[in-house]
């Protein structure tokens, strides 16, 4: 036992601290190795953080052409056919961006929205709606005169819903790709108020101009469902999808002009377009007379 008598002496008990200290330095090395590929993945999907920016401009890109696609009776807008109607040098530039290859300019972003009608900042930021516009807004429809006459449009859409307060709109066709929702809803009610009975008389005012100056052949209607109505004014469908969906043309836009029920068919207007139709002439009507005075 006295061999052992130096194992619980001082040296010993130094001997055995030394010990302990480089195992425990050992162990912390190897949990410190241990966790490192931690660090490395939170590193790494750092990184990938860093590409969700592009990554949504690209899923834009293809939501875009789908509701286009979707919507479309002239044999699909191929990216082919977008390339050549934004007159690109090349179609791999278009596909490149589509699928996220490249990111593309501002200035590509620019011209692909301004040729399609497209949101830009739903592009470039993602708010608001792919087809929603913020550049026509216009007080009374009258106001919209002036940009039918400059813009050229090949069709004007009256848009009205069914509704008991049938809110209506204006859609503009410049091309097959190409539709432009004029931002200003209005009401054939009569609880419109003063400002609503002045935008009735300038709805009225526009129709007339229209039918005077050669636009006639251009204006079509269209009585929608509220949920279609909204889609489309708020801009989250290509608007051919709507449009296009029932062609037949409903011309309550130039009945409504029909204020003193000249028109053969005026007896059917209460079954055709409800009260609140018949309502809104009257007001156009009464306005119309107190100005011969």
């Amino acid at each position: 036992m006295d061999d052992y008598k130096w194992f619980f002496s001082g040296i010993g008990v130094s001997i055995l601290s030394w010990i302990k200290n480089v195992f425990l330095k050992k162990r912390n090395k190897e949990i410190e190795y241990s966790q490192e590929p931690e660090k490395k993945e939170t590193t790494l999907k750092s990184n990938v953080s860093s590409f969700t920016e592009t990554d949504q401009l690209t899923q834009r890109f293809q939501h875009v052409l789908t509701l286009m696609n979707f919507a479309s009776c002239y044999g699909g807008f191929t990216k082919a056919k977008l390339a050549k109607i934004m007159k690109l040098d090349k179609i791999s530039s278009l596909e490149k961006y589509s699928i996220g290859e490249e990111e593309p300019s501002f200035e590509f972003l620019e011209q692909f929205c301004e040729t399609f009608g497209i949101n830009y900042s739903w592009m470039t930021e993602g708010t608001e709606q792919p087809f929603y516009n913020n550049e026509y807004i216009r007080f009374e429809p009258m106001d919209y005169y002036d940009d039918i006459e400059s813009l050229k449009p090949e069709r004007i859409y009256f848009i009205r819903c069914d509704s008991e307060t049938s809110e209506f709109f204006i859609v503009l066709k410049l091309a097959d790709w190409k539709y432009i929702i004029c931002n200003r809803l209005w009401h054939l009610s009569k609880d419109v108020g003063r400002t609503g009975s002045l935008q009735l008389v300038s709805f009225y005012n526009l129709i007339k101009s229209l039918r005077n100056n050669g636009f006639y052949s251009k204006c079509f209607g269209r009585t929608l469902m509220l949920d279609k109505f909204e889609k489309l004014y708020r801009g989250q469908v290509f608007p051919a999808e709507i449009i296009n969906f029932d062609r037949m043309n409903d011309p309550w836009w130039d009945d409504f002009t029909d204020i003193n029920n000249v028109y053969p068919i005026s007896k059917n207007y209460l079954k055709m377009y409800g009260q609140s139709f018949i309502n809104a002439q009257s007001i156009v009507r009464t306005e119309l007379e107190y100005r011969k005075y």
